[in-house]
């Protein structure tokens, strides 16, 4: 996980303060690693627009690329998969492969669990990141045993 990248967003408020569709965006971009290939609706959110930043701002203090793994381009699959979209739309929206698409989520909802037990006492944040989960782990990214 990229521990780094992940606490700033913490410390900086988007996982706490953003709208949780937005949180869902830009937590589906880190470890994304786009191919050379791979096109996706675009969205403009600030959010986005704030772990962009934040993702330069560390790269350029010198914090190794490999600790900031993190791309926009998912964010709208995230966006609109967190607000209801089928999974057929969120096909027609990119370039990405069914099997692509089920990766990129089934890796937020970890991450999303990490980030809920690293909440510790901070039972806000917690609760947050356990309803964004629930809303993003259901139909065809649901695993069931």
């Amino acid at each position: 996980m990229q521990e780094i990248f992940v606490t700033e967003l913490a410390f900086s408020g988007i996982i706490e303060d953003a709208d949780p569709a937005e949180v869902a965006a830009v937590l589906a971009g880190v470890e994304f690693v786009p191919g050379k290939n791979t096109r996706a609706t675009w969205l403009d959110i600030p959010a986005l627009r704030e772990a962009s930043q934040i993702r330069w701002e560390l790269l350029s203090m010198g914090v190794p690329e490999r600790f900031c793994v993190w791309s926009d381009l998912p964010g709208a699959l995230a966006y609109a998969w967190y607000n209801g979209a089928s999974f057929n739309e969120l096909l027609e929206m990119s370039t990405f492969q069914p099997g692509d698409v089920f990766s990129i989520f089934r890796r937020e909802i970890d991450l999303l669990r990490q980030i809920e037990r690293a909440a510790g006492d901070n039972l806000s944040i917690a609760e947050r990141v356990r309803a964004i989960r629930g809303r993003l782990d259901r139909e065809e990214v649901a695993l069931c045993f």
